[in-house]
């Protein structure tokens, strides 16, 4: 009867062990789909941006970075438009000084926005590694930043000038909270079935003897 109860035992937590393994495995694979699809999202942003610029004009706009320029203009009341169109909370291209900082050519939110940098001002939160590997041409498709008060996932597309040396990057920010927030919830809600399985087994072992359970 004892090896009977041991055996039980023994199967209830394998059981519990595969259930917690492919909770977490599951949770895994569900964030990296939401955090693919949205990446994709802003890429795709990035991308056609990208495609839209003339090259002669972004590359005289990034050496003489001017708010009154014409074309410098268009392009971003053009870049404001994608930014409603795509629902992403920044849209930018930036190029690298002689000081090896990033600076802002176009800040696509326009400056009535309360972090919009007016072109020429150099920010040093830039995501240094994603838009050096733009401006190199490599892939910087999807980029995932979350904190305790704020996340967003990021992707950057290379700009090159008429002689096909890349000069600047377009850079597109989704805001992702809502999506970290889903994630949360949807941990949670999996640790609050293992922990509720675990007290019914626990309580099920405790009344067990009681109501002349044990060992059937």
């Amino acid at each position: 009867m004892g090896q009977g109860v041991h055996g039980k035992q023994i199967i209830a937590i394998t059981l519990l062990f595969i259930f917690v393994i492919t909770v977490g495995l599951g949770n895994f694979r569900a964030k990296q789909l939401a955090v693919d699809i949205v990446a994709a999202r802003a890429y795709n942003a990035a991308q056609l941006l990208s495609a839209s610029l003339d090259a002669a004009e972004i590359a005289r706009i990034t050496r003489e970075p001017d708010e009154k320029d014409p074309y410098f203009l268009a392009l971003r009341a053009r870049m404001e438009e994608m930014l409603a169109e795509h629902e992403l909370r920044g849209l930018f291209i930036v190029a690298k000084n002689e000081e090896f900082h990033w600076y802002y050519v176009v800040d696509g939110r326009g400056p009535e926005h309360p972090r919009y940098f007016p072109a020429g001002a150099v920010d040093d939160n830039i995501d240094d590694a994603m838009t050096e590997r733009a401006v190199r041409g490599l892939d910087a498709s999807e980029r995932y930043a979350a904190g305790w008060s704020s996340a967003r996932i990021s992707a950057y597309e290379g700009i090159q000038d008429p002689a096909g040396e890349y000069i600047a990057v377009v850079g597109a920010d989704y805001e992702a909270a809502p999506v970290t927030r889903f994630l949360y919830i949807t941990k949670y809600a999996q640790i609050a079935v293992v922990c509720a399985g675990l007290f019914l087994y626990a309580l099920f072992r405790l009344l067990a003897p009681r109501l002349g359970l044990a060992g059937k």
